[in-house]
């Protein structure tokens, strides 16, 4: 034994000690060879409180976006179904004097009609979705990898969940249009009885020229579908367009600016963001005459006291005789001209620019929390200058 250790000596040096990659700890080389595992660095207390504020941004821009938007959506869906107007306010300019009216006769609150019941209808598509799945084991998701079969029963999925809750959106519909002040104000519980009157066939389905709930289910659900679907392949391209960006990006920095921990704030976060604000427009825009005329069937025959969409100081019925989607879609070209099937455009402008200003505000808030990680990331290493991101 003693004979082999100058030869070990001789080929591999003296034992010595090596330090452990933290601390002031070490271990004595025992001539067994053992591979000090590499640790990574723990983040500190500041960087993780980065992290969560990046991810407070990204959820409570969300929540923001919907309660501003709410409003404008409001303005929009009732220019649709106010035919006897006579200016169909396609453009910002007569829209925002308009509201200014409203806003003067009536609380602000006024313009917020059916948002917590535009919610509650959301929660019940997923609880729909997730108790067919439970049932049919259809797929809640699927990605790009998915199979055909996988795509097809997953979009049948979706359908079956709209087709489901139609009748609730319809009564969360009637709710966002009626006057404030000149109808009662419905409650929690009025809107779900309401919803469930509806999908059962009684109470106000027997009022005249009223559009029965069987000729709605099939092109409601149809029309959320396609609006799911452009959404969804619109959110898919901006994604994958970013990621390939990023990557790119990886590839031409140096390993100090291509570390994780400077850019996981802006490139987690921001671009969900940007895809569904994307994925919303394009499907809101592709699909905006078809969403005028359900919109125009759904207030029919319901009897319910809308704001005069010309003075803004007043309130009219809706007195409408279509007998189906067709129908109505033939008589607004022909009585109101292709325009008609645009009223109201104005607001879903002015919708879709403050949710650009606001992704850009959210924008400006993630690169400097990212500048701010990056600098410190440094150590001395000498300063740099984060590339700008513009989307």
């Amino acid at each position: 034994m003693s004979d082999r250790l100058p030869r070990m000596n001789e080929k591999y040096g003296s034992p010595r000690r090596m330090p452990y990659a933290s601390g002031s700890d070490s271990m004595i080389y025992t001539g067994e060879y053992q591979s000090i595992p590499a640790q990574r660095p723990q983040p500190s207390q500041s960087e993780q409180m980065k992290k969560v504020a990046g991810m407070a941004i990204g959820i409570g821009s969300t929540w923001a976006f919907e309660f501003i938007s709410h409003p404008f959506i409001v303005m929009r869906r009732s220019c649709q179904i106010f035919y006897p107007a006579q200016s169909t306010h396609l453009l910002p300019i007569t829209v925002v004097p308009l509201m200014m009216k409203l806003n003067r006769n009536k609380p602000p609150v006024s313009m917020y009609k059916g948002f917590v019941s535009n919610l509650l209808c959301r929660g019940l598509t997923m609880i729909s979705e997730n108790v067919i799945n439970e049932f049919t084991n259809w797929p809640l998701h699927s990605s790009s990898y998915s199979s055909l079969k996988k795509h097809c029963l997953h979009l049948l999925l979706k359908w079956s969940g709209f087709f489901i809750t139609t009748p609730f959106y319809v009564s969360s519909f009637v709710e966002t249009v009626q006057s404030y002040g000149a109808n009662e104000p419905p409650t929690l519980l009025d809107f779900l009885l309401e919803g469930c009157n509806r999908l059962l066939g009684r109470g106000v389905h027997q009022a005249a020229w009223i559009i029965p709930m069987w000729q709605l289910l099939i092109p409601t659900a149809t029309f959320k579908l396609c609006q799911y679907c452009v959404y969804t392949l619109a959110s898919y391209a901006v994604l994958r367009a970013k990621s390939e960006k990023q990557l790119e990006n990886s590839d031409n920095s140096s390993p100090v600016d291509s570390d994780v921990s400077t850019i996981s704030l802006y490139d987690q976060q921001f671009p969900i963001l940007l895809a569904t604000f994307t994925g919303t427009f394009l499907a809101d825009l592709v699909l905006y005459p078809f969403e005028t005329v359900l919109h125009r069937l759904y207030i029919q025959g319901t009897r319910v006291l809308i704001d005069n969409m010309d003075t803004g100081c007043e309130v009219s019925g809706i007195s409408t005789q279509y007998t189906g989607v067709l129908d109505c879609f033939r008589s607004i070209i022909i009585e109101e001209g292709f325009l008609g099937l645009y009223r109201g455009f104005g607001a879903f402008i002015l919708q879709f620019s403050i949710y650009a200003a606001g992704l850009k505000i959210v924008q400006y808030l993630f690169e400097k929390i990212s500048k701010s990680d990056y600098s410190n990331s440094l150590n001395g290493n000498g300063h740099r200058h984060m590339p700008q991101r513009r989307f």
